[in-house]
């Protein structure tokens, strides 16, 4: 049986449009088809007089279609094209999740460095996704790691803390022969124990670090750190004599922000611009910075 195509139907409708002009009064009788011949039969074993054999024969590679259903293809064209469903997003109470609000959330804890922040907001992915095999789970987590890393470009913590778990996570064999709860819920625990790794470390190098600063020292620091704020306050508990020189550190002024930490606990602190640096540095016996925060 030949069924009709979309291009028969569309042809057809266009056809019925057209009004009949050419049609030969009623009187006359239309002339007959010519005889179909040999090869015409071969290739169309069904012929219909109504129906040319090219609409027969693409016809047969076609589906039945109906006028509903042309006109449910024609409404499906005629749609935008990114109107396809979104993939589900883990919600948290309600909310979806995101890794920069977990990440600014632990980021807002004082004693909390940014590279942990962002080791614990990658945890929190490791709760909320929906993964079912360690493979996806690295392709999680490695899109999240690239979302907080395009977030602050200019943070190197940040960034090391990112690559850091995420070396752990690639590159830690205890994890392939466990099963895929116990691997998350052993990154989960090392996540967490970063926090109390960093504080413990941060007061490590506190304590190493009072062998350096002696009575009437001037030190100079660049920029807030929570590590030279644990070294100068821990020298500022010990009732060490010293001052410090700290540049404002624009555009973002943390600077500013170290020197009045400073000021609550009776340090004497100068406040210097950027440019001034050079013309202090003659009164300067050390300069703390870190490299990474921590």
């Amino acid at each position: 049986m030949w069924w009709r195509s979309a291009s028969f139907i569309l042809d057809k409708q266009q056809n019925d449009a057209v009004p009949k002009l050419r049609n030969p009064p009623d009187t006359l009788t239309p002339p007959s088809p010519p005889p179909l011949s040999m090869t015409d039969t071969l290739q169309n074993p069904n012929p219909q007089n109504n129906i040319s054999a090219y609409y027969q024969t693409r016809a047969a590679h076609h589906a039945v279609v109906t006028s509903d259903w042309l006109a449910q293809a024609q409404a499906a064209a005629g749609s935008d094209p990114d109107g396809a469903p979104e993939t589900a997003v883990p919600t948290v109470a309600g909310k979806p999740f995101s890794v920069i609000d977990e990440f600014n959330s632990w980021r807002r804890q004082p004693d909390l460095a940014e590279a942990v922040a962002a080791i614990r907001a990658l945890a929190a992915v490791i709760r909320n996704c929906q993964a079912t095999t360690m493979m996806e789970l690295e392709i999680e987590l490695k899109k999240a790691s690239d979302s907080l890393k395009l977030w602050d470009t200019t943070s190197i913590s940040l960034t090391a803390g990112c690559d850091l778990f995420m070396r752990y996570v690639t590159r830690t064999s205890a994890l392939e022969y466990e099963d895929f709860n116990s691997a998350k819920s052993r990154l989960i625990e090392r996540a967490e124990k970063f926090g109390e790794i960093s504080c413990k470390a941060r007061r490590i190098i506190a304590m190493l670090s009072q062998d350096f600063i002696f009575d009437g020292c001037t030190i100079l620091v660049h920029g807030f750190s929570r590590v030279v704020m644990e070294v100068l306050k821990t020298a500022a508990q010990s009732k060490k004599l010293f001052r410090v020189f700290c540049t404002e550190g624009r555009p973002d002024r943390t600077g500013l922000r170290l020197s009045n930490e400073l000021a609550k606990l009776d340090v004497p602190v100068k406040l210097l611009i950027d440019s001034a640096v050079a013309y202090t540095m003659d009164e300067v016996d050390m300069v703390f910075v870190e490299q990474m925060e921590c």
